[in-house]
């Protein structure tokens, strides 16, 4: 397993960046690469990967900005790991983190098993401090997800050529369109995180100023 490529991503609910991740662990064109992957204990995450095949080493992750992680906690965390791939007879040619929050972590294991290193960027909330903090500017190769985050990066890191990528969607996640209602609906339920930069305001200014032009019927 030589050629391997070995994703980190540290929590595994369901959520946009372990979904976008697990859509591209089975897809045929990585599948070729023999993806693996690191992440934390159990969850979502690990479950899809068992129904698709794709091998999971888990581990608790360190908290990897804090004092006594930066002191041995990442380092001790890289030979753990080490050591259970070697026990799998597998050594990674590439170690990828999948966000900025994997940056630290992922780039020990890359050095340890003397791998090269890819990330990628995704979170709307990264700041210029997140990305140099984390280490996202020493990898080999660095990739934005959307054309916003990448603008914003490739201005940060100017000499550096940062990649643009987009997340996918299966057509099978497509499902049905229901049939049309006679009425409007009377309630209606957002699902969503609360976090302000998911866009929570913005689904709610939008809600407000429909009401205010009477655009909305009566609803809850």
């Amino acid at each position: 397993m030589g050629s391997s490529i070995l994703f980190v991503q540290n929590r595994t609910q369901r959520a946009g960046a372990q979904t976008c991740l697990a859509r591209l662990l089975r897809h045929d064109g990585m599948r070729r690469w023999s993806p693996m992957l690191l992440c934390s204990g159990g969850g979502w995450l690990v479950e899809e990967c068992a129904r698709y095949g794709v091998p999971v080493v888990e581990e608790g992750f360190p908290s990897s900005r804090s004092i006594p992680a930066r002191l041995y906690g990442n380092n001790a965390f890289g030979r753990r790991i080490a050591g259970k791939l070697d026990a799998q007879s597998a050594r990674p040619a590439i170690v990828h983190a999948n966000d900025h929050t994997e940056g630290l972590l992922a780039l020990e294991l890359a050095k340890r098993l003397g791998a090269r290193s890819a990330i990628f960027v995704r979170s709307p909330s990264m700041t210029r401090r997140d990305y140099f903090k984390y280490r996202c500017d020493r990898y080999d190769f660095i990739s934005a997800v959307g054309d916003e985050i990448q603008a914003r990066v490739q201005a940060w890191h100017a000499g550096r050529e940062i990649a643009l990528i987009h997340d996918g969607i299966y057509a099978e996640e497509f499902g049905p369109p229901r049939p049309k209602s006679a009425g409007p609906p009377s309630r209606v339920l957002a699902i969503g995180s609360a976090l302000e930069w998911k866009g929570w305001a913005d689904l709610t200014e939008a809600l407000f100023r429909l009401e205010q032009e009477g655009a909305l019927p009566p609803m809850q």
